[in-house]
């Protein structure tokens, strides 16, 4: 996707989680009053991301049992993430673990984007993706 922003072309541009991406991922999400709210403090992302990296390097990027990371990078920067899982639900469903946007990539599109990315490959597995969103949480239920 690439976005007019005067005369420069802004492309967004999504890959796999690198060891580069844990921090500013981890940042975005513990930097975040909603991500507060659900108990994300930056140790514990930084633990969880790191996790999952880990584990997607000893099975081959399988995205089984940890799930896989995809990452949003807009103006060279780490923009956003979506974490999911293959078999999440009942080992039937694809599952959305965790997406995040940081601040200053909102309104670009890429929650989206990472959304679709994720729901090609979860489709392509099984024939639904589940999620959880909180009551409190309006701005994501009027994202889903």
């Amino acid at each position: 996707m690439t976005r007019r922003a005067g005369r420069r072309t802004e492309r967004i541009v999504i890959g796999p989680l690198r060891a580069a991406d844990v921090e500013p991922c981890a940042r975005i999400v513990a930097g975040d009053p909603l991500w507060q709210r659900y108990r994300i403090t930056l140790p514990r992302a930084r633990r969880l991301i790191r996790k999952a990296l880990a584990a997607r390097r000893r099975n081959r990027g399988a995205g089984r049992e940890t799930g896989t990371i995809a990452v949003a990078r807009w103006r060279r920067r780490v923009a956003g993430f979506i974490w999911f899982r293959i078999s999440g639900t009942f080992d039937h469903s694809g599952y959305i673990r965790w997406i995040a946007v940081a601040p200053h990539a909102r309104g670009r599109g890429i929650g989206a984007r990472l959304m679709r990315h994720a729901e090609r490959r979860l489709f392509a597995a099984g024939p639904n993706v589940f999620l959880l969103v909180s009551d409190f949480n309006s701005g994501a239920q009027a994202f889903y």
